[in-house]
């Protein structure tokens, strides 16, 4: 890696390394080294330091140099055109070691993540994080929730996804499933979204509930009336009346 990186430092111009860093495959060690000569070049730019071969940059711990040099040129803004481009470069390879990271984490999980595809792929990332909803583990929900929010994917597709496992897939009763919808307060971003909520639930959910399954199927019709639904359906039967049917039939079966 030393040597790597002298001869990154000689290059003539410094951008010139990205067509190196670009050919290789993401790993921990070819983004750590491409972030690290960027550290390098903006600390540089702010404080001259090339002529002197031995000056403590050039043995100061990589990984806390990228962490200090990032964390200021964060704090400050206004910098000139030239160390703007390196900031740039700089936040690409964070960002690209930060996925390649999350996506180990995920694979130590069990659940079977390409590492190298979710560092580069965005539509791969976002169904990765989907899936990592389904799943009745509160330290996967917690960490899916996480990534959510640090890969800017709306809660509502979080909230969505993880609803239409509870109905499909988890086994869970139907007492349960709405002692979790509670618990983890799903409906109050649900409902935000009618019109979406009534389509996906529509679509994905109602197909896979048994007609005979009358406590399943009342919940799912009190779940649309009370996100307001009514106006989207497209049947004359509109939710509150499956709600009135659905009972009397209750009442007529027990």
């Amino acid at each position: 890696m030393t040597l790597a990186l002298a001869y990154l430092l000689a290059l003539p111009q410094v951008l010139d390394a990205n067509r190196c860093f670009e050919k290789q495959s993401h790993s921990a060690l070819s983004l750590q080294l491409a972030a690290y000569y960027y550290s390098l070049q903006i600390y540089n730019q702010l404080v001259p330091c090339l002529k002197a071969s031995t000056h403590t940059l050039y043995r100061a711990d990589p990984k806390e140099l990228i962490r200090l040099v990032t964390q200021h040129v964060m704090a400050h803004s206004d910098w000139p055109a030239d160390v703007e481009e390196l900031i740039g470069q700089l936040q690409v390879y964070n960002e690209r070691l930060t996925d390649l990271t999350q996506a180990q984490v995920l694979q130590g999980l069990g659940r079977g993540v390409d590492v190298k595809r979710f560092s580069s792929d965005a539509h791969y990332k976002k169904q990765t994080i989907l899936g990592l909803t389904e799943t009745l583990d509160d330290s996967v929900w917690r960490i899916s929730l996480s990534l959510a929010q640090r890969y800017s994917i709306p809660l509502w597709d979080i909230y969505m996804t993880h609803l239409e496992f509870l109905f499909t897939d988890s086994g869970l009763s139907t007492k349960d499933i709405e002692g979790r919808v509670e618990t983890l307060a799903l409906f109050d971003s649900l409902k935000s979204e009618p019109e979406s909520f009534h389509s996906h639930m529509s679509k994905y959910v109602l197909t896979t509930v048994e007609g005979t399954d009358l406590p399943r199927l009342l919940y799912f019709y009190t779940l649309l009336e009370e996100c307001g639904c009514g106006s989207y359906c497209s049947s004359v039967i509109t939710p509150d009346t499956h709600i009135k049917l659905l009972k009397k039939l209750r009442s007529v079966t027990t």
